[in-house]
């Protein structure tokens, strides 16, 4: 089973595809996920923000998108939500790592 783009886009998408999943459990499904909604688009865009206007403009386009996971992640999550968050920033700071390489 394949979840991606508006499959995942949030807390309710998500919540539905845990309950497919979980329907299917005697099945023993693998589980793929891909990227929120609109979120690969902006990965690529950022690259192309960040060879016009500089990396820290092209990091600020992904703002809204690492707001997003952190609604899901304060949505879905208790105990794990310091955690996630702190993945989330990681990502971020990663990635702003990497578009000042373009």
């Amino acid at each position: 089973m394949k979840f991606g783009g508006t499959s995942v886009e949030g807390a309710t998408a998500i919540q539905n595809a845990a309950r497919i999943v979980f329907e299917r459990r005697a099945l023993r499904p693998v589980v793929v996920v891909s990227a929120m909604s609109g979120f690969t688009d902006a990965l690529l865009e950022s690259v192309r923000i960040a060879l016009d206007s500089g990396p820290a403009e092209a990091l600020s386009h992904l703002e809204k998108h690492f707001e997003r996971h952190e609604r899901v992640i304060d949505a879905l999550l208790v105990k794990e939500t310091p955690r996630m968050r702190q993945q989330v920033g990681r990502c971020r700071s990663e990635l702003g790592e990497l578009l000042q390489l373009a």
